[in-house]
């Protein structure tokens, strides 16, 4: 009795989850989370550490609920599971920690879970179905994904190889770094180039011009495959 209570509870709670993530709720509030994080607690990152735990928490949750629901492949939703986890338990002990070779190390775990959620929603918005909203919201929220994994990658470059980038003011502390690099990261997706950041070293060099390329490619990809799916659903209708 109690053993297939607990199996309609799981049942039940498994459902949820998928209508979460098929309608407009899973994707639209990973794009207020995301959109939060990028414009508002990064720039201002010292005034709203409390802010920045909890959109961390929920985004985190986010990623680990979606590899859940998509359950594409043995090691892809575990690997999802364990990055993501430890990127952000890796990330919040690292405040306390100086050494620089444990903050490349949390840079770069966080890279690695920025990317393999940049899958997870591109097959939530690539999946069979009507083209509806969420899959809008989808395509943006993997954009403003490629435009934080750029930031952290520049991130990594300056901690592995001081000077990478170069600052009309340089920042102060690792927070302001970020908020700094996500700033430029922003900047080159959408290849606008200010020039008060710049990169410097042929490594950081190669991933601006990357992201720039990514910047200009990616939305047109995107909208062609969604016009394509949406005429071939039409067809079928």
């Amino acid at each position: 009795m109690a053993y297939e209570w607990h199996e309609n509870r799981t049942s039940f709670f498994k459902q949820r989850l998928i209508q979460f993530w098929a309608g407009d709720e899973g994707l639209t509030l990973f794009s207020i989370a995301l959109g939060l994080s990028i414009f508002v607690v990064s720039p201002l990152h010292e005034a709203a550490i409390h802010g920045r735990m909890i959109l961390d928490i929920v985004i985190a949750a986010l990623m680990i609920s979606g590899a859940l629901v998509l359950r594409k492949g043995r090691i892809t939703t575990p690997l999802v599971i364990l990055v993501t986890v430890a990127a952000v338990a890796v990330q919040w002990i690292g405040h306390g920690v100086t050494s620089n070779r444990f903050r490349e190390f949390s840079t770069a775990l966080i890279i690695v879970s920025l990317l393999l959620f940049v899958r997870i929603v591109l097959l939530v918005v690539f999946q069979e179905g009507p083209i509806r909203w969420n899959r809008i919201q989808g395509g943006v929220a993997a954009y403003l994904l490629l435009g934080l994994a750029w930031a952290f990658a520049y991130q990594l470059a300056e901690e592995i190889r001081p000077g990478a980038m170069h600052f009309a003011s340089p920042p102060g502390d690792p927070h302001q770094l970020t908020g700094k690099l996500v700033y430029f990261s922003f900047v080159t997706l959408t290849t606008v180039g200010y020039g008060d950041i710049s990169a410097v070293h042929p490594l950081a060099r190669s991933l601006a011009t990357a992201e720039a390329l990514v910047g200009q490619l990616f939305p047109a990809i995107l909208i062609a495959t969604l016009v394509t799916m949406a005429m071939q659903a039409r067809r079928e209708s």
